[in-house]
């Protein structure tokens, strides 16, 4: 019942959502989210590979700045979970053949997630942090989320 109780007023929010990712489309530039509010990603595949795409898809990225793909290893169906100050993202879904976009197709990829968000009622809100930038000033943002982390207080 918590889910359904939490609004934006309460600051930190309980959510399920689906997101679809069109082909040839949708995609998320690599971000590591902040842990203080949100300990744990939990993902639900909610597409079959080689079916509804071949290529593309969820990605973590190494300590050697390389991309791996974790598409392969899921199944419809499946559950995956991930920490969320690891940078991630997910490329753009392609299918063999397919060159070109149809919102009105259900191929793509299609995923369930339990979130924890900082509202947008919150002044001051802490948003993710994308790769680029990370590089830039690594210790500014391993500051932020770690004030993030010890002060909970939205």
């Amino acid at each position: 019942n918590e889910y359904k109780k939490n609004t934006p007023k309460d600051k930190i929010i309980d959510r399920i959502q689906v997101i679809r990712y069109p082909l040839n489309e949708g995609y998320i530039t690599t971000h590591c989210d902040v842990s203080a509010w949100q300990k744990l990603n939990i993902g639900i595949c909610l597409y079959e590979i080689n079916k509804d795409f071949n290529t593309g898809g969820l990605y973590l990225i190494d300590k050697h700045e390389n991309k791996i793909n974790v598409e392969s290893k899921l199944k419809l169906g499946d559950c995956f979970c991930w920490i969320p100050t690891i940078f991630h993202g997910v490329d753009i879904p392609k299918l063999n053949g397919i060159e070109n976009s149809d919102w009105n197709s259900n191929k793509g990829r299609w995923q369930a997630l339990a979130l924890t968000v900082q509202s947008h009622c919150v002044k001051e809100r802490i948003l993710s942090i994308g790769f680029e930038n990370f590089k830039k000033n690594p210790l500014k943002y391993k500051k932020i989320f770690r004030d993030a982390f010890y002060n909970k207080n939205p």
